[in-house]
């Protein structure tokens, strides 16, 4: 079957394309992924690398952690022409299983005569046995790797030799699908320093941080704080949350919510109580609404 595959591991694509646009690897939790975008780009690019052979489907492999997808791993999911295939985490962050998956659908595909070209997103050495059974049953293979000022070999070169083609994304069309969040601070943010610099309709009423906080009002720096971390979104994340609470009001996705009662949690020096959390979620809900 004349057909075209895209396999993208979705660890090199993060870690490479975070070092791409900010010089750093980022934490996955640190990054926003527009996902209409990257599936743009990446059948614009498997087009002109295959010469305009038809696409079959994209293979989205990526891994779990313990508290289930995230938003932008379920929107993929939904996406059309996007398979996904789940590995999963270990204790230490790294992915697990998903080199063997991304060698056992490309070869399958190939000896079943499914695809004529392959499109391979990825570094790593392990895949390069699927790429050499690929191309025995006569599949041309394309490698796509990200060029990365800090990391200039980010490709196994044994990888990059047995490719039939090679060529790489650059900041600017990684900027077109990845952005960078605001990381959550490790330095715990106090009520007072929060407060004196958020609160000014507060002091224009003639209430200052310090009298809120003696007052023992948490109300007013647990709606500050949601606000706040809904003006700081970068915009596809307040698309994303948009069409996620449109769905499903009841819930914030965990990535979300985690930041949220996190920092929430160091502004107040405590543990939130549930009608706390409440608070903080509804109002950082009905603040993304409104935007």
């Amino acid at each position: 079957m004349n057909r075209l595959g895209i396999f993208v591991d979705a660890g090199y694509l993060f870690a490479q394309g975070s070092a791409a646009i900010s010089g750093a690897t980022e934490k996955r939790v640190n990054l926003s992924l527009n996902e209409q975008a990257v599936i743009t780009q990446l059948i614009q690019t498997a087009d002109e690398l295959s010469g305009g052979t038809p696409l079959l489907r994209i293979y989205w492999y990526d891994a779990i952690g313990h508290s289930g997808p995230s938003l932008d791993q379920k929107r993929l999911a939904q996406s059309n022409n996007v398979k996904m295939r789940m590995g999963t985490l270990n204790g230490s962050g790294q992915q697990k299983g998903v080199d063997s998956m991304i060698v056992i659908d490309m070869i399958e595909l190939a000896r079943n005569h499914a695809i004529a070209d392959a499109v391979l997103v990825s570094g790593d050495e392990d895949v390069r046995v699927g790429v050499q059974f690929a191309q025995s049953y006569g599949v041309r293979v394309h490698l796509l790797g990200i060029a990365s000022e800090t990391d200039k070999h980010n490709q196994s070169p044994t990888l990059v030799q047995e490719a039939d083609t090679h060529i790489e994304w650059g900041p600017d069309i990684v900027n077109s699908f990845l952005a960078l969040r605001q990381p959550q601070t490790r330095r715990p943010v106090k009520a007072m320093e929060f407060l004196g610099d958020l609160s000014t309709e507060a002091a224009d009423a003639g209430a200052t941080a310090a009298a809120i906080v003696e007052r023992g009002d948490p109300e007013e720096i647990i709606v500050k704080m949601a606000t706040a971390q809904v003006d700081g979104l970068v915009a596809n994340d307040l698309q994303a949350l948009k069409a996620a609470l449109s769905v499903s009001s009841a819930t914030l996705p965990r990535e979300f919510d985690g930041k949220l009662l996190g920092m929430t949690r160091d502004a107040l020096g405590r543990d939130l109580t549930q009608e706390e959390k409440r608070l903080a979620r509804k109002t950082f809900k009905a603040c993304v609404k409104r935007k």
